[in-house]
């Protein structure tokens, strides 16, 4: 199975971290240039849609979130070129130890499944998420199915169908990419993760930023809209399990 890296081609030293992490777990991979957030109406930016995201969200995505967006969905068209499951990383990766054992397992996963997340992220509430147990994937890792919608795309196996579903439904980046590829009802692709997580995030800086909801002061009007929207999504969440 094809890995790729997306990274920026001016983070040298993210990427040799990345490199010795990869090469420790004995994985060939290949660098995917992410987009620069830094460059002045970079590709895809034409996609942001920042009332709608105030109006839902009551915030508006920041340059280094579209780009982060942009990079991935330019991931997933090549996912669709190459047509062929492939296991897509952002150079903050760090792994498991529990990695280098389902490495081997992934491609035959990928017959059964369309997206896999190779772990997740829960900010609230940690301790009551909840998980459907979907498959033993081996004596120490599961295959599993969270109750409540988890963040974060550091690590993910992904089909050509489920890519082409992704790109298809995002004419517009209303939200962060991580919360679009966790919205089912969106685009009809259901989330899997492994448990315990085979990859976290390293302990290096973000190249998004620290300020990852861009809020804007809102209308009462839009506080109500908001909750609202907020409701409406976790009830088809719910439904769509």
């Amino acid at each position: 199975m094809k890995t790729f890296v997306i990274s920026l081609k001016k983070s040298i030293e993210r990427r040799e971290r990345i490199q010795q992490t990869l090469s420790k777990a004995g994985i060939d991979f290949t660098f995917f240039d992410a987009i620069d957030a830094c460059q002045e109406k970079f590709k895809y930016y034409d996609k942001t849609a920042p009332k709608k995201t105030t109006k839902r969200f009551g915030y508006i995505l920041t340059k280094g979130e579209v780009a982060c967006y942009a990079s991935h969905y330019s991931m997933w068209k090549k996912c669709i070129e190459l047509n062929e499951p492939l296991l897509v990383l952002e150079d903050n990766a760090l792994f498991s130890d529990h990695i280098k054992e389902c490495f081997p397992l992934f491609k035959a996963l990928m017959t059964k499944y369309d997206f896999i997340k190779l772990g997740g992220i829960h900010q609230k509430n940690k301790k009551n998420i909840g998980v459907n147990i979907i498959e033993e994937v081996n004596e120490k890792v599961n295959l599993i199915q969270y109750r409540k919608r988890d963040s974060g795309a550091r690590g993910y196996l992904i089909t050509p169908q489920a890519a082409k579903k992704f790109v298809e439904n995002a004419n517009e980046f209303i939200e962060a990419v991580d919360d679009y590829m966790e919205k089912p009802w969106r685009h009809s692709i259901k989330s899997y993760c492994f448990q315990p997580n085979l990859v976290m995030r390293a302990t290096i800086p973000s190249v998004i930023g620290s300020n990852r909801k861009n809020k804007e002061k809102i209308c009462f009007k839009h506080k109500i809209l908001k909750e609202f929207y907020r409701v409406y999504e976790k009830t088809r969440y719910n439904l769509y399990k």
